[in-house]
């Protein structure tokens, strides 16, 4: 379940934050990215909490096995543009960060 996957990932988190004590200044995160991360945070939570109300609403009228499968598609990318929008509205990600990322590859 996804559940599993979460916690296992946050768990990894902090395990590796205690393993990164070893490593004095070396493995300290800036005050920058914390902020960041933060901000990503948020923005994880409340994609979290929209794509909860979406699926609320209209997961019930998905009844057809081709119509579960088309809104699966459209709820995982109704997730991605939710999460953009609320990485840049919270200044978590620039929008010319971005488009130098996406230049790059």
């Amino acid at each position: 379940p996804a559940i599993a996957v979460t916690v296992s990932a946050w768990l990894m988190v902090g395990l590796l934050a205690i393993g990164a004590r070893e490593f004095s200044d070396v493995a300290r995160i800036s005050k920058v990215s914390q902020n960041r991360m933060i901000r990503i945070g948020f923005a994880a939570i409340g994609m979290g909490i929209a794509l909860w109300s979406i699926d609320s609403f209209i997961g019930t009228y998905t009844e057809r096995t081709l119509i579960r499968v088309l809104y699966g598609f459209s709820l995982a990318f109704a997730g991605l543009a939710i999460y953009s929008m609320f990485t840049i509205l919270s200044g978590a990600i620039k929008v010319s960060d971005l488009q130098r990322a996406l230049r790059r590859s």
